[in-house]
C-alpha cells in the first residue's frame, strides 16, 4: 500500500472510531460505525467506546479495539476501498513463509542470492561515482534520486521485479512440498495470528467495506469459518503466489512487494489478498 492510500484509509479508519463513540464523522463513517455495531449485538458483544489501534503497526491485530469499559471485546480490521476491491488481509514481513518452513530461503536473502540486490547496489554507484558501504546510505541516495529521476527509479525496480517473479515460483515449488506448514500459515492469517502480540488473540471482526463514501458504499463482514480455507494447491502467476483449496478457489494472494522508496528499495515484503 502506497503512502497516499495508507494516510486516507487511516483517517478512515479514525473516522469510523469517531463515529462509533459519537464524536464528529462523516456520513459513510457513521453508516459503518452503525453497522458495526449492529453485528457487535448481533454476536451479544457489549461495548462502550472504540479506540483506533491502527497506524501501520502491525504488531496488533485490528485497526479499531472496541472496549466495554476498560476491557477490550473484540477487535475490528477494517478493509477500506474506492471501488469493489476488498484490500488487503495483511501486510507481512519478507521473512513470512521461512517462519513456517526454515527450509525456506526469505524474499530478501534469494533476491540477495540471485545478484539483484548487488546489481541495485552497482547501479546506484555508477550513477553517483561513490561506493556504497551499507544499507542505510544505499536508501539515501535511492530518496535523493528519486526526487530527479523517476527513469532510473524504474530502471531499479525492473531488477527487482526479476527476484520477485522467480520468487513466487520458488515458493510454489517449495511451498506445495510443505502444505501442513502452509495451511498453519493460512489458518493465522485469517485468524489475524500472524501479528506477535499479546493481544493478537482477541476475537477478530472482519469489516470490508467498498465503494467508500460513495452512493454504492456497501458495508460486509466475512466470516473465515464460512470458507473452505484448506489448501491444496499453490500457483505462481507473476508476481503473485496463489493459495488454492479443493475446489481450485484461491483463499489467499500473496503479492511479493517493497515499501518504502520504489520497488527494490528499503523494505520487501508481502502484501495479502483474500
Amino acid at each position: 500500500m502506497g503512502k497516499y492510500e495508507r494516510d486516507w484509509v487511516e483517517k478512515a479508519e479514525q473516522g469510523v472510531s469517531s463515529a462509533f463513540n459519537g464524536e464528529h464523522a462523516n456520513s459513510y463513517d457513521k453508516d459503518i460505525a452503525q453497522k458495526i455495531k449492529s453485528k457487535l449485538n448481533e454476536k451479544g458483544i457489549s461495548f462502550t467506546h472504540s479506540k483506533w489501534s491502527g497506524g501501520g503497526d502491525y504488531s496488533d491485530a485490528g485497526d479499531i479495539n472496541i472496549y466495554n469499559n476498560e476491557k477490550v471485546q473484540i477487535g475490528v480490521e477494517l478493509k477500506f476501498s474506492k471501488s469493489t476491491g476488498k484490500g488487503t488481509k495483511a501486510n507481512l514481513g519478507q521473512n513470512k513463509f521461512h517462519e513456517y518452513i526454515d527450509t525456506i530461503d526469505g524474499y530478501a536473502k534469494y533476491d540477495e542470492d540471485l545478484g539483484l540486490k548487488a546489481k541495485r547496489y552497482k547501479k546506484v554507484e555508477e550513477r553517483l561515482g561513490i561506493e556504497i558501504k551499507n544499507k542505510a546510505e544505499y536508501e539515501k541516495k535511492l530518496r535523493e534520486i528519486k526526487k530527479e529521476d523517476k527513469k532510473f527509479i524504474k530502471e531499479i525496480a525492473k531488477i527487482a521485479e526479476v527476484g520477485a517473479i522467480r520468487y513466487a515460483s520458488y515458493i510454489k515449488e517449495e511451498g506445495s512440498k510443505h502444505l501442513k506448514e502452509i495451511n498453519l500459515l493460512v489458518e493465522d492469517i485469517l485468524n489475524s495470528k500472524h501479528v506477535k502480540s499479546s493481544t493478537s488473540e482477541k476475537e477478530i471482526l472482519y469489516c470490508v467495506v467498498t465503494n467508500y463514501q460513495n452512493q454504492n458504499q456497501d458495508v460486509s463482514f466475512v466470516n473465515f469459518e464460512d470458507i473452505d480455507s484448506t489448501i491444496t494447491k499453490i500457483e505462481a502467476e507473476g508476481k503473485s503466489i496463489k493459495l488454492l483449496n479443493k475446489s481450485s478457489n484461491v483463499v489467499l494472494r500473496f503479492s511479493v512487494n517493497w515499501k518504502n522508496i520504489c520497488q527494490g528499495g528499503a523494505t520487501p515484503s508481502f502484501n495479502v489478498f483474500v
